[in-house]
């Protein structure tokens, strides 16, 4: 089966979690015996991007960078310039008037014409569209392509339920990352279509456990990203020196560009950009997720498992987690910075406590990663009937 996958989101480097996501899909879909084809669409996300390593995962003739005309590139930088503006000056005031009323506020309609030259050529069976903003491409496409939007996140924060739903229609089979967020597109949807909605999680690519040192540190991962920052200075203004005041040695190594706010913040190492998780995982053999804002399924915590490493979260680091996977994890409350100082020091110091808990992780990451396949096997047998 010939699969094309349209995304913003470039693959490599594999620096925040969108990008995982995007990553992992296209290996499942590999492993499942499809030819993904991939079309990546000009964004700000080019700014960090390894072209070679795309070419090398799919192949010099399925992988496309699409580029804007000159003056394209003038009404994208125009039109994000206006929203940009827009947003700040609403979303305090007036947060309904901030929201955005049609999901195509910033689709930029002139790669309709180049992805539909290109599909006559790939003939792809499916199309996934990353992210409902980029949705109107379903529109100009033949009828007997089968239509997938991988929503990644839901966007109640940032477009009206009418105009979140307009995108969503468009599609014939709707990813959500969490169940939560399955309901929710399920409530804005006409009632005829809320079967299209199905759940599939961040699908791992580990299949072998890291081997964690022995040593008083914790990790921690992720992008520059609001949600992130909010995050990781709670941790290292309310939580660290807690920890610092019984563990001395302890020391939380971090990757990601969070990093760069980060710098000589005692107790903390930052490594930046981590090519392998797993080299950050087995300098801190416990992952730290204090997510204190944001919506999604936090992948770096779905990876970490996938490791066997041993997490400590707060409530809303786990939102999205089947009940049996929360029961792997160390979940303390999301303002008791006290008990979440508590939780890192015993696992530092108790082997047994640590080694208990990395098992249990590794083990339901692996029941975990088996339901997601086969939500994606669904879909792709879903596609042959259609087709046949």
């Amino acid at each position: 089966m010939r699969i094309a996958i349209v995304s913003k989101i470039p693959m490599f480097p594999t620096t925040g979690g969108n990008r995982a996501r995007v990553l992992t899909l296209v290996q499942a879909l590999h492993a499942m015996g499809c030819e993904v084809f991939f079309i990546l669409i000009p964004s700000r996300q080019l700014a960090v991007f390894d072209e070679e390593k795309h070419v090398e995962l799919l192949g010099v003739h399925r992988f496309v960078t699409l580029e804007f005309t000159p003056l394209a590139r003038i009404r994208d930088f125009a039109k994000k310039a206006f929203y940009s503006i827009h947003y700040k000056l609403y979303k305090k005031i007036k947060r309904k008037a901030a929201l955005r009323s049609s999901p195509d506020y910033l689709f930029e309609r002139e790669i309709t014409s180049s992805i539909n030259d290109l599909f006559k050529i790939w003939q792809p069976h499916a199309v996934v569209i990353v992210y409902v903003h980029f949705s109107a491409i379903l529109d100009s496409l033949n009828s007997s392509i089968y239509k997938i939007i991988d929503t990644q996140d839901a966007f109640f924060n940032e477009l009206t339920a009418e105009a979140e739903s307009k995108g969503l229609n468009r599609a014939d089979k709707i990813i959500a990352i969490q169940d939560k967020e399955a309901d929710y597109f399920r409530s804005i949807l006409p009632r005829a279509n809320v079967d299209k909605v199905a759940t599939i999680g961040h699908i791992t690519t580990s299949s072998e456990r890291a081997v964690l040192r022995q040593n008083c540190a914790a990790s921690f991962v992720g992008s520059l990203f609001e949600a992130n920052i909010i995050s990781i200075l709670y941790f290292v203004d309310d939580v660290l020196p807690a920890i610092l005041k019984e563990v001395p040695d302890f020391k939380l190594y971090v990757g990601g560009s969070i990093c760069d706010i980060l710098q000589g913040k005692e107790g903390v190492i930052p490594l930046g950009k981590v090519d392998k998780l797993v080299d950050l995982f087995e300098k801190g053999p416990i992952l730290i997720n204090p997510i204190r804002a944001g919506t999604g399924l936090k992948i770096k915590l779905i990876d970490a498992m996938a490791l066997g490493l041993p997490v400590i979260s707060t409530v809303r680091g786990v939102e999205g987690l089947p009940d049996d996977m929360v029961q792997c994890v160390e979940v303390i409350d999301d303002d008791d910075a006290a008990a979440f100082a508590a939780a890192v020091i015993k696992m530092c110091l108790d082997e047994n406590s640590r080694a208990t808990k990395g098992d249990q992780a590794f083990k339901c990451s692996k029941f975990w990663n088996e339901r997601q396949r086969d939500g994606l096997r669904t879909i792709l047998d879903e596609v042959k009937r259609v087709l046949a």
